[in-house]
């Protein structure tokens, strides 16, 4: 332990100073600076600049045709959405995400994909299924109802005049 017995700092003309204060000083300013040269010379990460080389395969032509991660893509529609000015972008991405998820690839054609190319399946109409449509159904006796007892509880309040 540096210091003298009386518990009172030593004056640095009795070199009886302690030497481990400078010396921690010291190694935490070098460690400060290799921490600051590590952090200089890491690659900025990915998310903050991913989505550019995106961007720049729209910019060519309009479609996003590259392969690219899906959660790149995620990452471009996100910075996408967060600016007014890039919905086209924002829609392309969308697209390339859509027909990524669906396994057709990356691409899309932008605004529109023809429908035999589509990889969605197509509806199918009450007819081709065979079910009734139940919710019409409820939803027309629930209204006939309501037209009857209206119907009825005006008949009745103008009789009883």
């Amino acid at each position: 332990m540096c210091g003298n017995r009386e518990g009172a700092l030593p004056s640095r003309a009795s070199r009886d100073y302690c030497r481990a204060m400078p010396a921690l000083r010291r190694l935490l300013a070098v460690c400060a600076l290799t921490l600051a040269a590590v952090l200089l010379a890491m690659p900025s990460p990915a998310g903050a600049q991913g989505y550019l080389d995106i961007y720049d395969d729209f910019v060519d032509n309009g479609v996003i045709d590259g392969d690219y991660p899906f959660a790149r893509l995620q990452d471009a529609l996100i910075e996408a959405r967060k600016d007014v000015l890039f919905v086209d972008f924002a829609n392309a991405v969308s697209d390339a995400l859509d027909a990524q998820y669906l396994g057709g690839g990356s691409g899309g054609s932008g605004s529109g994909v023809a429908e035999a190319d589509s990889p969605l399946p197509e509806p199918r109409t009450p007819d081709q299924s065979g079910d009734p449509p139940w919710p019409f159904l409820v939803l027309t006796v629930l209204a006939g109802a309501l037209v009857v007892t209206g119907a009825g509880s005006s008949i009745y309040r103008r009789a009883r005049r």
